[in-house]
């Protein structure tokens, strides 16, 4: 997560969290990441910070598409805020699939289309 300050206060983040959810149900939760907490990772006004936060998906849930939400939570002026800065459905993948036999024949058609033109 890239975090600038624009504004003329401190801005504190202080952790991420994320979840993956049933696509049309977002009140259902398949899973909860764990939380990273970063404590006192201050942004001075006008500056620029880069915060990690990874997480690993269950192989069960492979071949399936899931909604992926990605909150991180700050202070600024007293004030405590969270933003939801990725809101997505995402396909979970197996990992023991090399490559995805979609995205393949999405490149063998471009190839064919590309040899004809």
């Amino acid at each position: 997560l890239g975090v600038r300050n624009a504004g003329n206060d401190d801005v504190n983040v202080t952790y991420i969290a994320g979840s993956l959810n049933v696509p049309n149900n977002f009140a259902f939760y398949v899973t909860n990441f764990t939380v990273n907490a970063y404590g006192d990772a201050i942004v001075k006004p006008r500056q620029e910070a880069t915060f990690m936060y990874e997480f690993v998906v269950d192989p069960q849930f492979a071949g399936h598409s899931l909604q992926l939400a990605l909150t991180t939570f700050y202070d600024e002026a007293g004030a405590s805020y969270a933003t939801t800065f990725f809101n997505a459905t995402v396909p979970v993948l197996d990992p023991k699939v090399v490559f995805d036999r979609e995205l393949v024949m999405i490149y063998l058609t471009l190839a064919g289309v590309a040899v004809l033109a």
